[in-house]
Protein backbone atom coordinates (compact mmCIF):
# COMPACT_ATOMS: atom_id res chain seq x y z
CA UNK A 1 0.00 0.00 0.00
CA UNK A 2 2.81 2.46 0.84
CA UNK A 3 4.25 1.70 -2.51
CA UNK A 4 1.08 2.47 -4.69
CA UNK A 5 0.78 5.63 -2.38
CA UNK A 6 4.33 6.43 -3.46
CA UNK A 7 3.72 5.94 -7.14
CA UNK A 8 0.26 7.75 -7.35
CA UNK A 9 2.27 10.89 -5.38
CA UNK A 10 4.77 10.76 -8.04
CA UNK A 11 2.47 10.46 -10.66
CA UNK A 12 0.40 13.16 -9.62
CA UNK A 13 3.32 15.40 -8.64
CA UNK A 14 4.86 15.54 -12.65
CA UNK A 15 0.59 15.73 -13.99
CA UNK A 16 -0.30 19.07 -11.64
CA UNK A 17 3.18 19.82 -11.30
CA UNK A 18 3.95 21.06 -14.93
CA UNK A 19 2.56 23.84 -16.19
CA UNK A 20 2.68 23.20 -20.15
CA UNK A 21 -0.20 20.21 -20.10
CA UNK A 22 1.55 18.55 -22.88
CA UNK A 23 4.85 18.40 -21.61
CA UNK A 24 2.72 16.89 -18.01
CA UNK A 25 1.49 14.03 -19.89
CA UNK A 26 5.00 13.52 -21.89
CA UNK A 27 6.54 13.02 -18.44
CA UNK A 28 3.59 11.44 -16.72
CA UNK A 29 3.98 8.52 -19.39
CA UNK A 30 7.42 8.28 -18.99
CA UNK A 31 6.80 7.70 -14.95
CA UNK A 32 3.59 5.15 -15.51
CA UNK A 33 6.14 3.60 -18.06
CA UNK A 34 8.45 2.85 -14.72
CA UNK A 35 5.56 2.23 -12.34
CA UNK A 36 3.30 -0.19 -15.09
CA UNK A 37 5.83 -0.75 -17.88
CA UNK A 38 4.69 -0.81 -21.41
CA UNK A 39 6.64 -0.63 -24.37
CA UNK A 40 4.12 2.11 -25.90
CA UNK A 41 2.33 4.49 -24.43
CA UNK A 42 0.27 7.50 -25.77
CA UNK A 43 -2.02 10.23 -24.87
CA UNK A 44 -4.48 11.66 -27.90
CA UNK A 45 -7.23 13.90 -28.29
CA UNK A 46 -9.78 13.63 -31.13
CA UNK A 47 -12.81 15.50 -32.88
CA UNK A 48 -15.84 13.47 -32.97
CA UNK A 49 -17.92 15.97 -34.64
CA UNK A 50 -17.51 14.32 -37.77
CA UNK A 51 -18.34 10.37 -38.68
CA UNK A 52 -14.81 9.85 -39.01
CA UNK A 53 -12.86 10.52 -35.70
CA UNK A 54 -9.73 12.80 -36.71
CA UNK A 55 -6.60 13.03 -34.01
CA UNK A 56 -5.92 16.50 -33.12
CA UNK A 57 -2.98 15.78 -30.74
CA UNK A 58 -1.07 12.48 -30.07
CA UNK A 59 1.42 12.24 -27.60
CA UNK A 60 3.68 9.25 -27.68
CA UNK A 61 5.98 7.35 -25.86
CA UNK A 62 7.96 4.49 -26.65
CA UNK A 63 7.04 4.79 -30.62
CA UNK A 64 9.16 4.97 -33.80
CA UNK A 65 8.20 8.12 -35.60
CA UNK A 66 7.63 5.56 -38.85
CA UNK A 67 5.06 3.49 -36.44
CA UNK A 68 3.63 6.80 -35.51
CA UNK A 69 2.91 8.22 -38.85
CA UNK A 70 1.89 4.36 -40.01
CA UNK A 71 -0.99 4.47 -37.31
CA UNK A 72 -1.94 7.91 -37.76
CA UNK A 73 -2.02 7.86 -41.25
CA UNK A 74 -3.17 3.96 -41.76
CA UNK A 75 -4.78 2.60 -38.78
CA UNK A 76 -6.06 4.73 -36.08
CA UNK A 77 -9.54 5.22 -38.54
CA UNK A 78 -10.26 1.11 -37.47
CA UNK A 79 -9.02 1.16 -34.11
CA UNK A 80 -11.90 -0.62 -32.30
CA UNK A 81 -11.03 0.88 -29.16
CA UNK A 82 -12.25 5.08 -30.06
CA UNK A 83 -15.56 3.98 -29.98
CA UNK A 84 -15.53 3.10 -26.69
CA UNK A 85 -13.52 5.86 -25.43
CA UNK A 86 -16.22 8.41 -27.28
CA UNK A 87 -18.33 7.29 -24.16
CA UNK A 88 -19.34 10.60 -21.67
CA UNK A 89 -19.05 7.93 -18.98
CA UNK A 90 -15.51 7.42 -17.74
CA UNK A 91 -13.74 3.98 -18.47
CA UNK A 92 -10.37 2.56 -18.07
CA UNK A 93 -10.35 -1.40 -19.00
CA UNK A 94 -7.82 -4.52 -20.17
CA UNK A 95 -8.48 -4.66 -24.50
CA UNK A 96 -8.35 -8.34 -23.16
CA UNK A 97 -11.32 -8.17 -20.60
CA UNK A 98 -13.33 -6.14 -23.33
CA UNK A 99 -13.10 -8.26 -27.28
CA UNK A 100 -13.15 -11.53 -27.31
CA UNK A 101 -9.58 -12.33 -28.20
CA UNK A 102 -10.48 -14.81 -31.25
CA UNK A 103 -12.31 -12.55 -32.63
CA UNK A 104 -10.24 -9.61 -32.18
CA UNK A 105 -7.23 -11.69 -33.92
CA UNK A 106 -9.54 -12.15 -36.96
CA UNK A 107 -10.10 -8.21 -37.07
CA UNK A 108 -7.92 -6.11 -39.78
CA UNK A 109 -7.24 -4.08 -36.61
CA UNK A 110 -5.32 -6.69 -34.56
CA UNK A 111 -4.03 -8.13 -38.13
CA UNK A 112 -2.69 -4.33 -39.48
CA UNK A 113 -1.61 -2.90 -36.53
CA UNK A 114 -1.88 -4.18 -33.28
CA UNK A 115 0.55 -7.44 -34.14
CA UNK A 116 3.10 -6.01 -36.45
CA UNK A 117 3.26 -2.60 -33.89
CA UNK A 118 3.79 -4.98 -30.72
CA UNK A 119 0.53 -3.95 -29.27
CA UNK A 120 -1.00 -7.02 -28.17
CA UNK A 121 -2.09 -6.57 -24.85
CA UNK A 122 -3.53 -2.80 -23.69
CA UNK A 123 -4.94 -1.30 -21.17
CA UNK A 124 -6.96 1.44 -22.46
CA UNK A 125 -9.34 4.35 -21.20
CA UNK A 126 -11.09 7.86 -21.46
CA UNK A 127 -9.80 10.80 -20.29
CA UNK A 128 -11.77 13.64 -21.41
CA UNK A 129 -15.27 14.90 -23.20
CA UNK A 130 -15.34 18.55 -23.47
CA UNK A 131 -17.66 19.43 -26.86
CA UNK A 132 -16.93 17.15 -29.32
CA UNK A 133 -12.85 16.85 -27.79
CA UNK A 134 -12.80 13.18 -26.57
CA UNK A 135 -9.34 12.18 -25.11
CA UNK A 136 -7.70 8.92 -24.15
CA UNK A 137 -4.96 6.94 -22.70
CA UNK A 138 -3.24 3.63 -24.33
CA UNK A 139 -0.63 1.65 -22.20
CA UNK A 140 0.66 -1.08 -24.99
CA UNK A 141 2.72 -4.65 -24.47
CA UNK A 142 4.04 -7.07 -27.05
CA UNK A 143 3.92 -10.86 -26.42
CA UNK A 144 6.80 -10.59 -24.50
CA UNK A 145 5.96 -8.89 -21.92
CA UNK A 146 2.68 -10.46 -21.58
CA UNK A 147 -0.95 -9.21 -19.75
CA UNK A 148 -0.94 -6.39 -18.20
CA UNK A 149 -2.23 -7.67 -14.50
CA UNK A 150 -5.59 -6.24 -12.61
CA UNK A 151 -3.17 -4.01 -10.40
CA UNK A 152 -2.10 -2.18 -13.01
CA UNK A 153 -5.88 -1.47 -13.94
CA UNK A 154 -6.96 -0.32 -10.06
CA UNK A 155 -3.73 1.86 -10.25
CA UNK A 156 -4.99 3.21 -13.74
CA UNK A 157 -8.17 4.01 -12.31
CA UNK A 158 -6.71 5.64 -9.55
CA UNK A 159 -5.04 7.84 -11.78
CA UNK A 160 -8.19 8.33 -13.72
CA UNK A 161 -9.80 11.72 -12.25
CA UNK A 162 -6.79 12.86 -11.87
CA UNK A 163 -6.19 12.40 -16.31
CA UNK A 164 -9.58 13.66 -16.21
CA UNK A 165 -9.60 16.82 -14.76
CA UNK A 166 -5.82 18.13 -16.21
CA UNK A 167 -6.96 16.88 -19.38
CA UNK A 168 -10.15 18.70 -18.99
CA UNK A 169 -8.64 22.27 -18.49
CA UNK A 170 -5.95 21.22 -21.03
CA UNK A 171 -8.74 21.23 -23.89
CA UNK A 172 -10.85 24.36 -22.66
CA UNK A 173 -7.42 26.21 -22.11
CA UNK A 174 -6.97 25.44 -26.07
CA UNK A 175 -9.91 27.80 -26.41
CA UNK A 176 -8.94 30.45 -24.14
CA UNK A 177 -7.24 32.71 -26.07
CA UNK A 178 -9.49 32.01 -29.60
CA UNK A 179 -12.58 33.34 -27.31
CA UNK A 180 -10.84 36.22 -26.12
CA UNK A 181 -9.34 37.39 -29.66
CA UNK A 182 -12.91 36.59 -31.13
CA UNK A 183 -14.54 39.31 -28.94
CA UNK A 184 -15.77 41.90 -31.37
CA UNK A 185 -13.76 44.78 -31.52
CA UNK A 186 -16.36 47.36 -32.76
CA UNK A 187 -17.55 47.04 -28.84
CA UNK A 188 -14.21 48.70 -27.94
CA UNK A 189 -12.90 46.19 -26.06
CA UNK A 190 -9.02 46.21 -26.09
CA UNK A 191 -6.63 42.64 -24.70
CA UNK A 192 -2.81 42.29 -23.76
CA UNK A 193 -1.76 39.30 -23.28
CA UNK A 194 1.95 38.02 -21.27
CA UNK A 195 3.95 35.41 -20.11
CA UNK A 196 4.07 34.43 -16.76
CA UNK A 197 7.42 36.64 -16.53
CA UNK A 198 5.75 39.99 -18.07
CA UNK A 199 7.01 39.89 -21.71
CA UNK A 200 3.85 41.04 -23.51
CA UNK A 201 3.64 38.25 -26.58
CA UNK A 202 0.72 40.32 -28.34
CA UNK A 203 -1.54 43.32 -27.43
CA UNK A 204 -4.76 45.18 -29.22
CA UNK A 205 -4.84 48.38 -27.51
CA UNK A 206 -5.88 50.29 -30.46
CA UNK A 207 -9.06 51.29 -28.82
CA UNK A 208 -7.27 52.94 -25.87
CA UNK A 209 -6.45 56.06 -27.19
CA UNK A 210 -2.99 56.68 -25.63
CA UNK A 211 0.49 58.38 -26.70
CA UNK A 212 2.82 55.76 -27.39
CA UNK A 213 4.75 57.56 -24.74
CA UNK A 214 2.94 56.04 -22.20
CA UNK A 215 2.18 52.46 -23.64
CA UNK A 216 4.39 50.90 -21.07
CA UNK A 217 4.05 52.38 -18.41
CA UNK A 218 0.14 51.32 -19.05
CA UNK A 219 1.06 48.08 -20.20
CA UNK A 220 3.30 47.93 -16.55
CA UNK A 221 0.22 48.65 -14.79
CA UNK A 222 -1.75 46.69 -16.05
CA UNK A 223 0.67 43.18 -15.26
CA UNK A 224 0.83 44.29 -11.95
CA UNK A 225 -2.72 43.63 -11.62
CA UNK A 226 -1.58 40.43 -12.87
CA UNK A 227 0.40 39.90 -9.79
CA UNK A 228 -2.45 40.46 -7.36
CA UNK A 229 -4.29 37.11 -8.35
CA UNK A 230 -2.73 35.36 -5.96
CA UNK A 231 -4.41 31.95 -6.48
CA UNK A 232 -7.41 33.73 -8.08
CA UNK A 233 -8.43 32.66 -11.93
CA UNK A 234 -9.92 36.46 -12.48
CA UNK A 235 -10.04 39.86 -10.91
CA UNK A 236 -12.00 42.57 -12.22
CA UNK A 237 -11.74 45.96 -11.28
CA UNK A 238 -12.20 49.56 -12.46
CA UNK A 239 -9.27 51.56 -13.64
CA UNK A 240 -8.75 55.47 -15.13
CA UNK A 241 -6.41 56.03 -18.00
CA UNK A 242 -5.16 59.22 -19.25
CA UNK A 243 -6.22 59.59 -23.37
CA UNK A 244 -3.96 61.62 -25.47
CA UNK A 245 -2.09 61.12 -28.38
CA UNK A 246 -0.57 62.69 -31.30
CA UNK A 247 -0.76 66.08 -31.55
CA UNK A 248 -3.50 66.74 -29.53
CA UNK A 249 -3.17 68.81 -26.44
CA UNK A 250 -4.11 67.88 -23.12
CA UNK A 251 -5.23 64.56 -21.86
CA UNK A 252 -8.51 62.71 -21.00
CA UNK A 253 -8.94 60.49 -18.03
CA UNK A 254 -11.23 57.56 -19.30
CA UNK A 255 -12.46 54.69 -17.38
CA UNK A 256 -12.14 51.22 -18.19
CA UNK A 257 -13.37 47.86 -16.73
CA UNK A 258 -10.50 45.08 -16.47
CA UNK A 259 -10.24 42.01 -15.84
CA UNK A 260 -7.15 39.85 -15.21
CA UNK A 261 -7.77 36.25 -16.13
CA UNK A 262 -5.07 33.27 -16.26
CA UNK A 263 -5.43 31.57 -19.68
CA UNK A 264 -3.42 29.03 -21.24
CA UNK A 265 -1.80 29.97 -24.71
CA UNK A 266 -0.17 26.76 -26.49
CA UNK A 267 -0.75 24.37 -23.20
CA UNK A 268 1.65 27.24 -21.13
CA UNK A 269 -0.14 29.94 -18.66
CA UNK A 270 -0.34 33.33 -19.26
CA UNK A 271 -1.81 36.23 -18.46
CA UNK A 272 -4.72 38.35 -20.27
CA UNK A 273 -6.06 41.96 -19.54
CA UNK A 274 -9.25 42.80 -21.55
CA UNK A 275 -10.20 46.36 -21.12
CA UNK A 276 -13.80 47.46 -21.92
CA UNK A 277 -14.70 50.88 -22.73
CA UNK A 278 -18.17 51.19 -21.62
CA UNK A 279 -18.80 54.67 -22.30
CA UNK A 280 -17.92 53.61 -25.86
CA UNK A 281 -19.69 50.46 -25.68
CA UNK A 282 -23.22 52.15 -24.86
CA UNK A 283 -22.75 54.79 -27.51
CA UNK A 284 -22.39 52.28 -30.12
CA UNK A 285 -24.87 49.96 -28.99
CA UNK A 286 -27.41 53.59 -28.65
CA UNK A 287 -26.42 54.25 -32.06
CA UNK A 288 -27.60 51.20 -33.82
CA UNK A 289 -30.83 51.40 -32.01
CA UNK A 290 -31.97 54.93 -31.73
CA UNK A 291 -34.28 54.97 -34.82
CA UNK A 292 -36.43 52.31 -32.92
CA UNK A 293 -36.65 53.84 -29.79
CA UNK A 294 -38.39 57.23 -30.66
CA UNK A 295 -36.26 59.49 -28.63
CA UNK A 296 -36.33 63.42 -28.80
CA UNK A 297 -33.05 64.98 -29.89
CA UNK A 298 -32.79 66.81 -26.34
CA UNK A 299 -34.14 63.18 -24.33
CA UNK A 300 -30.90 61.55 -26.31
CA UNK A 301 -28.92 63.56 -25.46
CA UNK A 302 -29.82 63.39 -21.85
CA UNK A 303 -29.67 59.86 -21.99
CA UNK A 304 -26.39 60.18 -23.29
CA UNK A 305 -25.06 62.61 -20.79
CA UNK A 306 -26.21 60.16 -18.11
CA UNK A 307 -24.78 57.06 -19.06
CA UNK A 308 -21.56 58.45 -18.81
CA UNK A 309 -22.17 59.63 -15.25
CA UNK A 310 -23.79 63.05 -15.19
CA UNK A 311 -26.01 63.64 -12.37
CA UNK A 312 -29.52 66.08 -12.91
CA UNK A 313 -27.89 69.17 -11.52
CA UNK A 314 -25.07 68.73 -14.24
CA UNK A 315 -27.35 67.90 -16.83
CA UNK A 316 -29.90 70.67 -16.09
CA UNK A 317 -26.65 73.34 -16.28
CA UNK A 318 -25.62 72.42 -19.60
CA UNK A 319 -28.81 72.47 -21.33
CA UNK A 320 -29.77 75.44 -19.24
CA UNK A 321 -33.04 74.28 -17.71
CA UNK A 322 -34.02 73.48 -14.22
CA UNK A 323 -33.90 69.98 -12.61
CA UNK A 324 -37.25 69.17 -12.54
CA UNK A 325 -37.12 69.65 -16.75
CA UNK A 326 -34.62 66.84 -16.45
CA UNK A 327 -35.76 64.63 -14.36
CA UNK A 328 -38.92 64.76 -16.61
CA UNK A 329 -37.08 63.93 -19.77
CA UNK A 330 -35.60 61.42 -17.90
CA UNK A 331 -38.70 59.58 -16.94
CA UNK A 332 -40.30 60.16 -20.45
CA UNK A 333 -37.24 58.59 -22.35
CA UNK A 334 -37.32 55.72 -19.59
CA UNK A 335 -41.25 54.84 -20.61
CA UNK A 336 -40.28 54.92 -24.36
CA UNK A 337 -37.75 52.27 -23.57
CA UNK A 338 -39.62 50.37 -20.92
CA UNK A 339 -37.20 50.68 -18.04
CA UNK A 340 -37.63 52.08 -14.55
CA UNK A 341 -34.33 53.76 -14.21
CA UNK A 342 -30.64 54.61 -15.41
CA UNK A 343 -29.88 51.30 -14.09
CA UNK A 344 -31.29 49.21 -16.59
CA UNK A 345 -30.04 50.96 -19.87
CA UNK A 346 -26.87 49.28 -20.23
CA UNK A 347 -29.52 45.86 -20.17
CA UNK A 348 -31.85 47.20 -22.57
CA UNK A 349 -29.29 48.43 -25.24
CA UNK A 350 -27.24 45.29 -25.40
CA UNK A 351 -30.52 43.53 -26.17
CA UNK A 352 -30.77 45.45 -28.87
CA UNK A 353 -33.59 47.61 -27.57
CA UNK A 354 -35.97 44.97 -26.81
CA UNK A 355 -38.38 45.59 -23.52
CA UNK A 356 -36.59 44.17 -20.29
CA UNK A 357 -39.09 41.99 -18.55
CA UNK A 358 -40.10 44.00 -15.39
Amino acid sequence: MNSECLQINELLLTLYGTKNKEEAFRNTLDVLRKTIPFDKGDIYFYDASSEQPRINVFIAAGWEQEELDQYLNDYYQIDDVLPLISSKKPIMFRSSDIFSSEDRMESAYYLKALKPLGMEYSIEGSICCVGNIIGGIGLHRGIQQGEFTLEDVELMKLLSPHLRNVATDYVTSIDDLPQIKCLNSGFFISYVLWDVNGSVEWEDLENVEIDSSKKAAVLNRLFALCRQLNGKNSITQSISIEEGAGGRSGSIPRDYLVTINKVFYNSKQHYCAVLIDFSKLVDNAFNSIQDTINLTKRETEIIRMAMNGAGTAEIAKAFYVDVSTVKKHLTNSYQKMGIKGKHQIVNFLLRGGKDINL
